[in-house]
């Protein structure tokens, strides 16, 4: 450890903008002990709103600058200059990217512990780079994964040792629900959603289709064709967009389709919604579901990657085939009608939410891990 006892934490990571690793990181920056912890990050470039709040609370960020490919020394170079001033005691990359600074920078720099984290469900990945994570694994002395779905990938697709993997599930910061209440009302007046209209909901960044919102879109014509007093609202921002927006238009349901754009607040959305919907073709966890569980809401999701590992069919929220739309319609439909059903399972998921998915467990898990490294 460095010579003012602290642990000297160097996070590695791609770009900070506004997803939820992003948020994890705020979460270990805020939580872990300043007292006994030092943390720097390191990413590619560093953009919108999270940056600012990386900034406001005087967390320091080094840029280093777009990799060509995982063994971009140019790139490389800077990491190492960082890693000798700095001096970490731990290395934390995450990301492709960030795994490759971590493991190739920590390993030139002979960094006590490094540690890899796989924060995605690489469903899509080729099998070379797959075979390039399990190359950068050897230098690790563990490597996270945030959700059975993704421990499940690193030991058997990536061939990473079992010993060396350690499954640490995501974590968000409970919100302080009497003032999103307040705003809710707001919102609902802003929007001029009628009072006995159910309010659909997701969120998501929209640079991909990941998220299934076209799905949503398509989904929602369905429920209105059956007689559906509904609205659907996205919040997020991206390039598509407006390609989201003339999809309602082309349905003639541009009016029941609200965009918000990107909210720095998410919470008073939550409260604005009956339901939760999480369409994604892929997701490590789905850290959102839990959001919408510290709310109390009834969610209902797409039986991908880690989602089946939160979600237990009927008890504490729905599943449904990816893309069979009129799957999703008719559980939506008896969602809408059957309110006692919608309190039902979101009481099952706050309380699973409030006792395993806190940003307090998962910030006391990554301490636990660090301490067990370097003290053993």
């Amino acid at each position: 450890m460095s010579s003012t006892n602290k642990i000297r934490v160097l996070h590695t990571h791609q770009i900070i903008r506004s997803g939820g690793v992003e948020q994890r990181k705020l979460i270990l920056f805020n939580k872990l002990p300043k007292e006994n912890f030092d943390q720097k990050i390191i990413c590619t470039e560093a953009i919108g709103p999270k940056l600012i709040e990386f900034k406001k609370q005087g967390y320091d960020i080094v840029e280093v600058g777009q990799m060509k490919h995982p063994f971009d020394w140019n790139i490389h170079k800077k990491v190492i200059d960082t890693i000798k001033d700095f001096k970490p005691d731990i290395i934390h990359g995450t990301v492709y990217e960030g795994i490759s600074m971590a493991a190739i920078g920590g390993t030139i720099c002979r960094v006590p512990k490094i540690i890899l984290e796989e924060t995605s469900y690489p469903v899509t990945r080729s099998w070379r780079a797959t075979k390039l994570l399990s190359l950068l694994s050897r230098t690790a002395d563990k490597v996270i994964g945030v959700s059975p779905a993704v421990t499940d990938y690193l030991i058997n697709t990536a061939k990473i040792k079992k010993e060396k993997v350690s499954l640490i599930m995501n974590g968000a910061t409970i919100p302080e629900i009497n003032q999103d209440k307040i705003i809710k009302n707001d919102l609902r007046h802003k929007f001029s959603i009628p009072n006995e209209t159910i309010v659909l909901g997701s969120v998501g960044r929209m640079d991909n289709h990941i998220k299934g919102f076209s799905n949503l879109i398509v989904t929602m014509r369905k429920l209105i064709d059956q007689g559906l007093n509904v609205y659907l609202i996205l919040v997020g921002d991206g390039i598509l967009i407006n390609e989201y927006k003339k999809l309602a238009k082309s349905l003639n349901i541009e009016s029941k389709v609200l965009f918000t754009g990107y909210q720095h607040n998410v919470n008073p959305f939550y409260e604005l919604f009956d339901i939760f919907i999480l369409a994604s073709s892929s997701e490590s966890f789905g850290l959102v579901i839990t959001e919408a569980w510290f709310h109390k809401l009834p969610v209902i999701a797409s039986n991908v990657g880690g989602i089946p590992y939160l979600i237990d069919d009927g008890i504490n929220g729905v599943l449904f085939e990816l893309n069979n739309l009129e799957e999703l319609t008719d559980k939506l439909k008896i969602l809408i009608e059957k309110p006692e059903l919608r309190e039902k399972l979101g009481v099952k998921g706050h309380e699973e939410a409030t006792t395993k998915y806190t940003a307090d467990i998962y910030a006391a898990a990554i301490e636990k891990l660090y301490l067990e490294l370097l003290l053993g």
